[in-house]
Order: C-alpha cells, then structure tokens, then sequence
C-alpha cells in the first residue's frame, strides 16, 4: 500500500514540540522519495543529505566535549554507535515517525526508510530553526543512547570479527556482494562473508541489507554467533 496526499505536518509538529515557519520544509521532509511526485529531483533526498551531516556534527561535538582524553578511535566507535541505523529506527519510532511520513509501506526495508526520513526531518528542522534548536532536538532524542553506548562502548561486529581473526589465524574474514535487488532508490545488498581459516571448515555466511556495509556487519554478526555456539569465539 503506497500512501499519498499531504503529511500531517501539524500533528508532526505537535510531536516534535516545535512549529515550523517554512511548512513546505516538513511536507518535503515528510514526503519520501517513493512516492514523491518529482522522483529525479527530490527534496527529501536533499534534506536527509543535509539531516546526515548536521546529526554527525552534532553527536560528534557531543563526543568530543564528553571524552576529553579519549583518542579518535575510541570517539569514532560511540559515534559509529549513535548514528547507526539501528539507533536511528529506534527514535524514528519514538518520534512516531511512520504516522506522519508518507512512503511505501510495502517496501522491506522499512527500518532504512524511517531512518532516512529521520535525517529528512534534522535536515528540514535546521533549516529552518537554525543549529542551536535543531542540537538541542538532537540532544533530547539521542541522550538515551548517548548514555548507553558511552557507559559501556562496544565494536561493531564487523570490526570484532576482523581483529579475533587477525589475533588468532593472522588472517582477514572476506566479503562479496552476491545479489543486489529491489529499485534503484532502496536496493537491497545479500554478501557472503568467508574466513578461509588453515584447518577450518567453516561455513560462509549469507546477509543482506539496505547497504553492502549493513549487509556485511549481519553477516559478521551472525558469524561471531555461530563461533560463539560451537566453542570457537569467546566474547
């Protein structure tokens, strides 16, 4: 079912607590590229290109200022965290998002498109409240997470797999991307990851995802699982 007509930008606006001057901002941001009438030129692709770049300035400031001491490594980890797809589903989903945002509910990836309509909104609401209101929205939403990743950081599992196969076999896991599907502006990536460990005989693992970079970090987290259930990998 493909959800049309104009976003409910008051309601939206009631749950975001704030009142836009530009309306055509929200609807833009509203108005997901699925079903925009002007596919080829989409303002919601340039708004959640812009939500992008202003949620990474944000939560890195945040980081930066948080851990004073805390090399760029350790701060390019939390922020990995902060920004990941997971983390953006999770407040698109406490900011209702799905109720205002029109798009095509039939599409699978449905946790990517809510992502993307989150930094479609970040996007509209600096341009139109400005950075100091649009980093305290940021702030507000994001504190739960800030608090839970920086009180106990953690790799990705991608970055896990790589170092427990470079510290014990001396070697890398591989990727390859076995199938892209679905239209051009949400595709979706099915990998094979492989470790081609001396002496081991185990099996590959097949993943996918809105990106070959989600699709590959299932795969090395299903991965670690299967180590980790028969005996080979201990976190």
């Amino acid at each position: 079912m493909v959800h049309k007509g104009s976003p409910d930008v008051q309601a939206c606006e009631q749950h975001m607590g704030y009142v836009f001057e530009n309306k055509k901002l929200l609807q833009d941001a509203l108005l997901h590229k699925s079903v925009s009438p002007q596919p080829h030129v989409s303002a919601f692709e340039r708004l959640e290109f812009l939500g992008d770049r202003v949620l990474n300035l944000v939560i890195s400031e945040k980081l930066y200022r948080l851990f004073p001491h805390s090399p760029e490594s350790h701060l390019a980890v939390h922020l990995s965290q902060l920004i990941n797809r997971d983390t953006l589903y999770q407040v698109a989903t406490n900011l209702n998002l799905a109720a205002y945002l029109r798009f095509d509910k039939t599409n699978p990836l449905q946790r990517k498109v809510l992502s993307d309509g989150l930094e479609a909104l970040i996007g509209a609401f600096f341009l139109d409240a400005g950075l100091t209101p649009c980093t305290a929205f940021i702030h507000k939403h994001w504190q739960p997470f800030v608090s839970a990743t920086t009180a106990r950081p953690q790799q990705d599992s991608k970055s896990m797999l790589q170092d427990w196969t470079q510290k014990h076999y001396g070697i890398l896991p591989t990727y390859a991307v076995t199938s892209k599907t679905g239209p051009a502006h949400s595709p979706c990536i099915e990998v094979e990851l492989t470790i081609a460990a001396e002496h081991e005989t185990w099996p590959s693992m097949h993943a996918s995802g809105y990106s070959k970079r989600e699709a590959e970090k299932q795969a090395a987290k299903d991965m670690l699982a299967y180590l980790e259930k028969h005996g080979v990998y201990k976190p």
